[in-house]
This record gives structure tokens, sequence and C-alpha cells, in this order.
């Protein structure tokens, strides 16, 4: 139970960190507790004579401080409204599913508690700040005012970063590429460190008939509707050590899908009874819920790859060339993925055996499909599919040769309609040009009675 208490509170800590007000806050507070350290610096030392200091008198500092926290409330405000203006074109141009990368971006974040610290840290050094009076010598935090104007130049030179910053995130290239980085990270994480050996061998298929046939299961069902978040693995480990030996396991869904309050997560063939509490262990171990997130969904990043490539080839923007971008970005993603190999499905934990569910290659590349549906008249996006898939199947050709039929599928329900809808000559002549080398490993591979063997292999290859 601890473990999974600690996975769910790494997930809402993670969520609170890619908010947008917890990161602002801690700046902003601690720039605040700077200023009360200060004047209790000021109040215990007094008037120093250091030169860089402030001199000025009680009216001068009021006025220093007033145009401070001023200024940088209306920075505050500029940069605000430069930021909502950012997330509108980004959720309306490319896709609403970026925003969360935006929101969770640590300059932006940063530079906007800092300056929501700087006023803050203004305000309270101006309410110490007293006039001389007859009963009273007055009180002038030299200090304090001296690192207030300090912090007002830092200030300035982040409004510049800041606005830098912004410009390039509205950035197509930049956010396209922010994207499939993280879409990488995520598949080279996304295989679970489990403290066995995994069997690759075993066939997950395979054990899940036998296990049928040896009696019902007991169904695990989600308790709120949502998206797969994280799958907690550690969690697992702990929920069958505390279950006992022979516990048989299949994870029914993974992160990324939707499940609803009747959806099955997990399926669990136990040579004992399961406690309710065995059973909440269990369900506590998917992490449900309402948006998805790239840390063990890579396809999340291929999804927003393609959204904005399906946007970007609309009638409304008809921008070919981020679609071109966005394909290319897909196709270094593939390429990483296809050497990759598949995830082990069989994972043994001691006397218990755990069956999961991974996207399969086909599962991620099928958004070609999805694009190669809207750009049928244009034939430098339909081109770029074409060089894709070409490359995606000459590493099959070394990898994984059983994927080739399903990539040809997918090559010619692309050409096809693109050939049917060219306007010109031109236009099939490019489309005859990126189309050629993948007719040439389909015809070899009809060719081949055997596709699997090693002298069909180097014939394919070559």
């Amino acid at each position: 139970m601890l473990q999974t208490r600690l996975s769910e509170i790494r997930v809402r800590w993670q969520d609170l960190m890619d908010g947008f007000w917890f990161v602002p806050g801690l700046i902003s507070g601690g720039i605040a507790v700077l200023a009360l350290i200060f004047l209790g610096f000021d109040h215990l030392h007094g008037e120093s004579d250091l030169p860089f200091l402030f001199s000025g008198n009680s009216s001068a500092a009021s006025g220093i401080l007033s145009a401070i926290s001023a200024s940088f409330i209306a920075a505050l405000g500029l940069s605000f409204s430069i930021m909502i203006v950012t997330f509108q074109l980004v959720t309306s141009q490319f896709t609403p599913r970026g925003l969360r990368g935006l929101l969770s971006d640590r300059v932006t974040q940063s530079i906007s508690g800092y300056f929501v610290g700087i006023f803050a840290y203004a305000l309270i050094v101006l309410a110490a700040v007293r006039d001389p009076a007859p009963n009273h010598p007055g009180f002038v935090p030299a200090l304090s005012i001296s690192l207030a104007i300090l912090l007002a130049f830092v200030g300035l030179i982040l409004l510049i970063i800041f606005f830098h910053h912004i410009a390039g995130s509205m950035h197509i290239y930049n956010i396209t590429a922010r994207i499939s980085r993280e879409t990488l990270e995520a598949l080279d994480d996304m295989y679970p460190a489990w403290s066995n050996d995994a069997t690759q061998q075993e066939d997950g298929a395979q054990l899940l008939a036998q296990w049928q046939q040896e009696g019902d299961p007991d169904l695990i069902y989600a308790t709120h509707n949502g998206y797969v978040q994280t799958i907690d693995f550690d969690g697992l480990l702990h929920a069958f050590s505390r279950i006992g030996p022979g516990v048989r396991l299949q994870l029914a869904v993974c992160p990324g899908e939707f499940v609803s309050k009747e959806s099955v997560i997990a399926r669990v063939w136990s040579p004992r009874n399961l406690e309710d509490a065995a059973v909440e262990v269990l369900r506590r171990c998917v992490v449900v819920l309402k948006q998805r997130d790239m840390e063990q969904d890579p396809a999340f990043g291929i999804r927003q790859l393609t959204d904005i490539a399906l946007r970007a080839m609309s009638p409304a923007v008809n921008d070919p060339s981020t679609a071109v971008n966005c394909i290319h970005y897909l196709q270094a993603i593939f390429e990483h993925l296809a050497h990759c190999g598949p995830a082990p499905s069989v994972r043994h934990l001691g006397g218990s055996i755990v069956v999961i569910r991974y996207l399969t290659f086909q599962e991620y590349v099928q958004v070609l499909v999805e694009i190669g549906r809207v750009t049928t008249t244009n034939a430098r996006v339909a081109r770029a599919l074409l060089r894709a898939l070409a490359s995606l199947i000459d590493i099959a050709a070394h990898t994984a040769q059983e994927r080739i039929p399903y990539l040809l599928e997918i090559a010619d329900a692309i050409v096809m309609p693109a050939l049917a809808d060219a306007r010109t000559d031109l236009d099939r002549q490019i489309l005859n040009e990126a189309y050629q080398p993948i007719q040439e490993i389909a015809q070899k591979l009809k060719a081949l009675p055997d596709a699997s063997s090693g002298a069909a292999r180097k014939e394919i290859t070559h």
C-alpha cells in the first residue's frame, strides 16, 4: 500500500509542477520572504556607510519602490496577455493537446513568478519605510531598497528573455521538435525496470487462453472515467508480495487508453480468494486521470504531431510545410521504434506471472493512414509519407520482416488515392518516384516463397 501511495504522490506532484501556479507561487513567495529577511537586517544593523547602498531619504525610497512595483505589475499583465495569445494561437492553429507542454514550461513559470515576487518585494519594503517624525527618526531600509533596485534590473533582463522565449515557443518547428524529443524519451523509458528476468519468448495470448480454460478470473474495474496515465509497476510488485505466489495477472489496458467505470482494467487468476484490500491495491496501480500524459504514453506525442499535420492540411489553415515537418518527426520516431523491437508481454515475478498490454508497432504507425486521407491532392505531402514508409520498410527488412506487408498496405492506401487525385503529370511523376523503392521491395517479397529465411532476408535487403 505504501508503494502505491508513493506512486500516486509522484503523479500528483508531477501534475502540480506542470500547472501554472505552483512553481510561480514558490518563486514569488521566496522573494517575498527575502524581503522580510533583509528588512530584519536593516532593523538590526541600522544605517550603513557602504558606498553601493541606497543613500536617499524616505521620499526617494518610496518613489523608487512605488515605481518598481507599478512597473512590474504592468510587466506581469503584459506577460500574461502575451501568454494567453500564444496559448490561443497554439490551440487554434496547431493542437489543443499541446497546451500542457506550454503551461509546464519552466522558463515561463519562473519568469512569471519572478515578476510577481518583485512586485510583492517592493510592496513589503515600501510598507516598512517611515518618514521622520518628532518622536521617531524614520526608517529607510537601505539594504532592502538596494536589493529591490538590483532585482528590478534583473527583471528587465528577464523581460527581454521572456519575449525571446515566448516568440520561439510559438514557432512550429520548436513545437514539433519538443514533442518529438519528449516522445523519444518516453519510448526509451516505456519498458518497466523489473527486478527479475523477462521471458520474451512466451506468447501472452497463448497464456491467456490457457488461463481462461482453467477458470474464470476475478475482474477489476476502474473506479472512475478517464485516461490511463501511468501504471505503477513497483506497486504491482508490492501487491504480489502481499497476495502471495501463484498469482496470474493480465493488465487489460495500457497508458493512453480511455476507461469508464464499466471497463475491465485487470483480470486476476489467484489460487486463493482475493481480499478487498488486495483488489484495491491492484486497482490503484492503474492511475486513471482526466488527461493523457507522455511519461508512459509515447502515443500521446505521436497523436499531437498527427493532429498538427491534419490541421495543417485543413482548408482553413492550408500549410503543407507544417504537415511535412510533422511527417519528418513522425518518421524519426517510427524509425527509432522500429529498432527497439517488441516489448516483452510476459513477466515472471517469483511465483507470479503478469501479461502486459503494449501498443504494437502497427498501432503506432497507423496514424500515417490518417494523414494520407487528407493529402491526396498534395503530392509534396504524399511524397513525404511515402519516403517515411520506404525508410520503415528498409529497416523492417533488416529487423522484423513480418511488418513489411502491413507497411505495404499503408503505402498502397496512400499512393492510390493520391495518384487518382493528382492534378498534373508532374505530381504523378513525383508520386511514382517516391513509390518506386516500395514497389521494388514488394515485388521481391512476392517472388520469394519464404521471406523469413536468411537467404530471403538478404535478397530483400539487396
